[in-house]
């Protein structure tokens, strides 16, 4: 692998009930899993980790902000968005479990260049400045990062993709398919800001592709 992560140290860890029960662990299995190689001391990390509790509608970071976040989901949803000729489009959601944020603007130290927004009440762990020096002052931290801030960008860039090239009903049966569970709990008004169109398109939308099912 690229990159080295204590998976024994880990694993000993969660098996105290201190440990277990902790709000960062689910982090650490994130990594665990999608960066086995990767070496990070959890009782290190630790301290450079800020939790956030945001209150439905609550911006966490907007474009030129300076200072954009990175973050994790612990609980609640977020959507990440752009204004293109003065509309809001939403290019993404995330939920329990998954990384999100600015990561170029975050590596590189510039503005952000969207925004992001808690449509439900939102817990997240949030790295900043300092989380950046630590990473990269590790081994193969800077690949680390770079190699998390690339995958980031691609599935941004297959979003946007998707946004100009897909039709609102593909990349409706494209979440169907996929995160049907994420569709139970978005208001109607924000998947549709997703989709392309209006709530009473997808009204529609949604009751066609309901009686193509049962027929």
């Amino acid at each position: 692998g690229q990159f080295s992560f204590p998976c024994r140290k880990l694993a000993d860890q969660s098996r105290s009930p201190a440990v277990a029960t902790t709000m960062y662990e689910p982090f650490y299995r994130y990594l665990l899993q999608n960066f086995p190689d990767f070496q990070l001391d959890p009782t290190i990390f630790n301290r450079y980790l800020e939790t956030k509790v945001l209150s439905k509608g609550e911006i966490l970071f907007q474009v030129d902000d300076a200072s954009p976040s990175v973050g994790f989901i612990l609980q609640g949803c977020v959507r990440i968005f752009i204004f293109n000729q003065d509309r809001e489009r939403t290019i993404s959601f995330h939920t329990e479990h998954d990384s999100f944020g600015d990561f170029r603007s975050f590596l590189k130290q510039q503005p952000a260049t969207f925004n992001c927004e808690a449509i439900e009440p939102t817990k997240a762990l949030i790295l900043h400045r300092d989380a950046l020096s630590f990473l990269e002052s590790l081994p193969n931290g800077n690949q680390f990062l770079r190699f998390h801030a690339e995958s980031f960008a691609a599935k941004m860039q297959d979003k946007l993709v998707s946004l100009f090239l897909d039709t609102p009903e593909e990349r409706y049966r494209h979440l169907l398919a996929t995160e049907a569970d994420l569709l139970a709990r978005l208001p109607n008004y924000h998947l549709a800001n997703y989709l392309g169109i209006q709530p009473e398109s997808l009204s529609r939308l949604k009751r066609r592709l309901y009686h193509q099912h049962i027929s």
